[in-house]
């Protein structure tokens, strides 16, 4: 399957509903009680990440959720084309890195 190529402009703010589902048979993937966590970085390899995204609950036995920027998450992330991944650390210690993709920001023109 292709990464998803997500395009936004700095200073945007970022939302993006996400919906995790078993491969094998498409049924919901039941996060409760998971850890969820998201990071932008210039690429896979890179030391530090260029953003955290927050993650946004919507039913979590439905294996739903979003992730979201702010104006000053996206603001802060320069220009060009950067990866994202989302970790997920399950209750028994199982970690899964989906989905990922990237990120293409367009640089601002317009501020306050």
């Amino acid at each position: 399957m292709d990464e998803p190529v997500i395009t936004i402009v700095q200073g945007e703010t970022l939302r993006l509903r996400v919906s995790l589902r078993n491969k094998r048979n498409n049924s919901p993937i039941d996060l409760t009680g998971a850890g969820i966590s998201a990071q932008v970085r210039q690429t896979y390899a890179a030391p530090a990440a260029l953003a955290n995204m927050t993650i946004e609950p919507e039913d979590l036995a439905a294996g739903l959720f979003y992730l979201a920027l702010d104006e000053a998450g996206t603001g802060a992330v320069p220009a060009g084309r950067h990866v994202f991944d989302v970790r997920v650390e399950f209750p028994d210690g199982t970690i899964k890195k989906r989905p990922r993709g990237q990120l293409h920001v367009l640089p601002g023109v317009t501020r306050e």
